[in-house]
């Protein structure tokens, strides 16, 4: 058996002569040179839905597919005898469709970048642009009738639709399909990818924990902007630490907006923010059993005393303990207050006893002026 692997691309042209008892219009599906020679496939376009015949020896082929370009239905309409236009009619017309048919031209080659340069030229060109355009592979299996011949179009606008088939049924687990998507991907660089499901889900584990998801929201946000990403971080600043802070208590809902922000960018990180979107929904908190309560510090007159920003409680209330005492006894001795002092403003994250969430509240403390650290402070 030998398999052949073509490439498409197709524009949509207009007829002088427009049929007005067919259904819609041809997207194209037609030789450039039959011109006004017996056509053999036509491909018709209604809404967001699309029909496709196409000649054989027993009469006609035809497939009904979705928005997507996946098969919805199709069959074989055998009556040789009438041409392929009255038999998309009937078959049309079967359906409850109706509308406007218009001639369309068409693309073939096994040179992907021969083919890629011919969707880019149509791309560019204002008499077609406007018409819409598209790209994509034609499976080869003469010794198979059922697969031979069958057409997907990858391509629309900007974007490589590898994820188109996810849900195409053996075509979609042919290594010379998945080759053929991957050629195109890299004959058009500039243009975005989606590729198809499998190679996206293995971008991230099925179910992250708390840490994974707080890593990989931290290294999307560096790679997605990074002037802003260093402007906005500190040194020694533990953001993973604080997105999983946010994350076991329950607020997500940031990060669900800023991942969706990044999808819509259609950027090359796009995809990759749309499986840790998935996988960021389905996240469901968990909480070590000896979980600590931890502080994070909002903002502190002196600076050097909120760094690290995200920590223990424990060890931030120390050191406060330790300062408050300090700036306590150094004091001025003409007003008898002490020289320093600074206020902090916190959250405190904590769990009670089966709690699936953190818990937290924010609160605010004077160092220096004899009240000991945060939680002395907090239980006055």
């Amino acid at each position: 058996m030998q398999n052949k692997l073509f490439l498409k691309a197709a524009d949509i042209c207009e007829l002088l002569e427009v049929k007005q008892t067919s259904a819609y219009e041809i997207i194209g599906n037609l030789n450039k040179e039959l011109e006004e020679q017996v056509l053999s496939e036509l491909a018709y376009e209604v809404g967001e839905r699309y029909f496709a015949i196409q000649r054989t020896e027993e009469g006609y082929d035809y497939s009904f597919y979705d928005e997507d370009f996946r098969l919805m239905d199709g069959g074989v309409y055998e009556n040789d005898e009438i041409s392929i236009e009255e038999a998309a009619e009937e078959l049309l017309e079967d359906e409850g469709w109706t509308g406007e048919c218009i001639r369309g031209a068409y693309e073939r080659s096994t040179d992907v970048n021969q083919i890629a340069a011919v969707y880019e030229k149509y791309r560019e060109n204002p008499e077609t642009a406007y018409l819409g355009c598209s790209m994509g592979i034609i499976y080869r299996d003469p010794e198979d009738s059922y697969y031979d011949e069958a057409e997907f179009a990858i391509v629309k606008g900007n974007i490589v639709f590898g994820n188109l088939m996810d849900d195409v049924r053996f075509y979609g687990e042919l290594a010379l399909v998945r080759g053929g998507i991957e050629k195109i991907h890299e004959a058009l660089p500039d243009y975005k990818y989606v590729p198809m499901r499998d190679v996206r889900e293995v971008m991230y584990p099925e179910k992250m924990t708390t840490e994974q998801l707080a890593e990989a929201m931290d290294e999307i946000a560096e790679a997605f902007d990074p002037y802003e990403y260093r402007d906005n971080v500190e040194r020694g600043e533990n953001t993973v630490q604080e997105v999983m802070l946010d994350l076991q208590s329950g607020n997500i809902h940031y990060y669900i907006s800023y991942l969706k922000d990044i999808v819509d960018e259609e950027c090359d990180m796009s995809v990759r923010a749309g499986v840790l979107l998935e996988r960021l929904k389905a996240y469901e908190p968990e909480l070590p059993k000896d979980i600590e309560p931890m502080v994070y510090v909002n903002y502190c007159e002196k600076s050097d005393l909120g760094n690290p920003r995200c920590q223990r409680l424990s060890d931030l209330d120390s050191k406060t303990v330790e300062q408050d005492k300090a700036w306590y006894a150094d004091r001025n001795p003409n007003t008898n207050e002490p020289k320093t002092t600074a206020q902090m403003f916190f959250t405190v994250y904590y769990a009670e006893k089966g709690d699936q969430m953190l818990h937290h509240f924010k609160g605010k403390i004077d160092i220096g002026t004899g009240n000991g650290g945060i939680i002395s402070q907090l239980k006055i």
